[in-house]
């Protein structure tokens, strides 16, 4: 695998399904769903009368509550800008290799036009792309509220990787009555991303976080002034081994589990009788390694970080949400047949807004 390759393959990672999409709070890759609302938890019998009376417990919040009929419709508007700036770019002596320091300078040179080719390749995704997606209230299954979210995703062309390529994925998520997601599954018309969704396991990964803690807003009280903080455990392994999927045969892939803290705030109704909320997302360091027929990629992200506000409808379908996050990393390439070792050190941020269109009730 040659440089240019490699470029597509960090193209892939930051643009296609790599951490910006999982670090979104919602399960579907890539997409804020509709918010489910769920009734709150009935309380558990009451323990034994103590000695001394208690004092009377407060009466249950109220929880955000899903009551969109099945058959509703909403179509929304997805308006997504990207930025990618390179702060160092250079080569150096692969461990154990030695090389001259005038070759060293040569190919560093070399590198400089290297520079110039990624941030052209990401830089173009920088303008604000507009797409479509679309959520539709399914009928209930054995209790579970079920939504199916259509989307239209961008990813690089991996025969090309300066142009994208236009897909159309569907993500079914099923919620119990507290507000967990039971089941998800996801398809894509595009043939690789498609083998990616399937050896990524979503449910078994969305369960897998969900032991850790809740970042949605499903089954949150609608308290205002009371943030709830929640730290998850996401799994990276099995989306690296996903990705190695995608990537064909002679990959491999490790990866440190990744941790994020969110906090969830709620703002009360604005002046359009609907509920607000602010979310704030920050991750603590992680790394990966990729390995691909020869070649090395190791990453570490920093310092990942963003957050911001959305809207819900009284009906518990999304009006509008804005998400922005900035990832700082480093990377490490070391390419076959070369003693060369290209290290970058790069920001990636993104900033995605959701806005409802049209709303059809059955």
């Amino acid at each position: 695998m040659r440089r240019p390759t490699l470029l597509f393959v960090t193209a892939l990672l930051l643009q296609g399904v790599g951490l910006p999409a999982l670090a979104q709070t919602q399960p579907s890759p890539g997409q804020q769903p509709a918010p489910v609302v769920v009734p709150a938890v009935p309380p558990t019998a009451p323990p034994a009368a103590p000695a001394q009376p208690a004092p009377a417990a407060p009466m249950s919040a109220p929880v955000l509550m899903l009551t969109a009929k099945p058959g509703t419709y909403a179509e929304y508007t997805l308006t997504m800008q990207t930025g990618f700036k390179v702060s160092d770019m250079h080569l150096e002596a692969q461990p154990g290799k030695t090389v001259k320091p005038t070759d060293l300078a040569a190919e560093n040179k070399k590198v400089q036009t290297q520079r110039s080719q990624l941030e052209h390749l990401m830089n173009k995704s920088a303008q604000t792309r507009r797409s479509k997606a679309f959520v539709r209230v399914l009928p209930p299954q054995n209790g579970n509220t079920v939504l199916l979210n259509s989307l239209v995703l961008s990813t690089p062309d991996p025969q090309n990787p300066q142009k994208q390529r236009v897909v159309n994925a569907r993500i079914i998520v099923s919620y119990d009555t507290s507000g967990k997601v039971v089941d998800v599954s996801a398809s894509a018309d595009d043939p690789q991303l498609d083998v990616f969704y399937k050896a990524m396991d979503l449910k078994t990964l969305v369960q897998t976080v969900q032991t850790s803690g809740s970042t949605s807003l499903y089954g949150l009280p609608l308290v205002a002034g009371q943030p709830a903080t929640s730290s998850i455990t996401v799994p990276m392994q099995s989306v690296m081994s996903a990705m190695t999927a995608l990537l064909g045969e002679q990959s491999s892939a490790q990866a440190s589990p990744l941790m994020m803290h969110v906090t969830t705030s709620y703002g009360g109704l604005n002046a359009a009788g609907q509920h607000t909320f602010t979310q704030t997302v920050g991750a603590d360091a992680w790394k990966m390694v990729l390995n691909v027929r020869g070649s090395r990629m190791a990453m570490q992200v920093s310092s990942l970080q963003g957050g911001g506000p959305s809207a819900v409808r009284q009906d518990g379908l999304l009006q509008n949400s804005q998400l922005t996050q900035n990832m700082n990393m480093q990377l490490q390439f070391d390419l076959p047949g070369e003693p060369y070792r290209m290290v970058m050190g790069a920001q990636y941020t993104t900033t995605v807004n959701y806005a409802l269109k049209t709303l059809t009730a059955p």
